[in-house]
């Protein structure tokens, strides 16, 4: 199977052993891009660093095809937590969430690494259907000073995929975003992936995205200056 990223393809591939495995090669029209390289780069060894977390998808290697990086990780069997998101269990959305939330407060005490991009897509399940964090490419540790574009900038530059992370442009994905993220702020932390987390809450609790507009710009809008409607 090959899915399609914002700024690589996921490939499944069966091993010498018989077991599944997921490689993630940049896309070719990015390996002239030194910036879209670098990130690149720097997400796999953050990926691999943080592989030591028994909640992050793990990372095995890192390698090159044909002079492309690229890194394999184990397959998720059961897919990502889109599908389940409108499963009304209790025990699943609590348990996910524990585990999600462990994972992120392990990466940050131990690594100061935030992940800036969470949303449904990026949670995968095992065989188990216990939750791995996946998809680091706009983790960066917090000291590290975010050197994006300002909100206007930002705006001229979205596309209207509201569901992918872009290379090159907008950081993150929108619908998910936190308002510090969208403005381009210098100094994000911790409190951003809160943010997400909680719009990730609110879709599982309602069924709805907090933030929904025809535009990524209008979404953008509605995360800076309305408030979600209440859930009770």
């Amino acid at each position: 199977d090959i899915l399609q990223g914002g700024m690589g393809t996921c490939i499944k591939i069966r091993g010498f052993d018989s077991s599944f495995y997921a490689l993630k090669i940049i896309h070719s029209s990015l390996l002239e891009n030194e910036t879209e390289l670098k990130r690149y780069m720097e997400e796999m060894k953050t990926w691999l660093t943080l592989s030591a977390c028994n909640g992050v998808v793990e990372a095995i290697v890192i390698t090159r095809i044909n002079e492309i990086p690229c890194i394999a990780a184990h397959w998720m069997q059961s897919g990502d937590l889109c599908k389940y998101v409108k499963t009304v269990n209790p025990y699943f959305f609590y348990h996910t969430f524990d585990r999600i939330i462990t994972t992120l407060d392990w990466a940050f005490s131990k690594y100061s690494i935030i992940h800036r991009d969470l949303k449904p897509a990026n949670i995968l399940l095992d065989s188990n259907n216990d939750a791995f964090i996946a998809d680091w490419g706009l983790a960066r540790p917090i000291s590290k000073p975010n050197n994006e574009q300002n909100f206007g900038m930002a705006l001229s530059k979205m596309t209207n995929r509201v569901d992918l992370t872009q290379a090159g442009q907008f950081m993150g994905t929108i619908v998910y975003a936190s308002p510090e993220q969208i403005m381009g702020l210098p100094n994000i932390d911790h409190r951003s992936d809160i943010y997400s987390l909680g719009c990730m809450m609110y879709e599982w609790e309602t069924g709805e995205l907090p933030f929904l507009a025809p535009t990524a710009q209008e979404i953008a809008t509605l995360h800076l200056q309305v408030k979600p409607r209440k859930i009770g």
